[in-house]
């Protein structure tokens, strides 16, 4: 993780965009949560900004998709309780 960690530092300040550095965390196998962990931080975001990023680029659709079923019901279940 640490030269994952110091790769991504080295990404961002050289000039690489959201996108090419949501694929390369993708591509080292990090998981989403901590992908829009790193965005939010490396890129100063926030984190419906950082959330929303990484859920919509296509190297995330699969994992997005598969889990959105679940996502909808934790949703409305939370807002039963209110």
């Amino acid at each position: 993780m640490n030269s994952i960690n110091k790769e991504f530092k080295e990404m961002i300040k050289s000039g690489a965009g959201v996108g090419e550095v949501i694929q390369f965390l993708h591509e080292s196998e990090i998981s989403i949560i901590e992908s829009i962990k790193m965005i939010r931080e490396g890129f100063g975001l926030s984190l419906r900004e950082s959330k929303e990023l990484v859920a919509s680029h296509p190297r995330w659709k699969t994992v997005v998709e598969a889990n959105q079923e679940l996502h909808d019901e934790l949703i409305k279940f939370i807002n039963e309780q209110n």
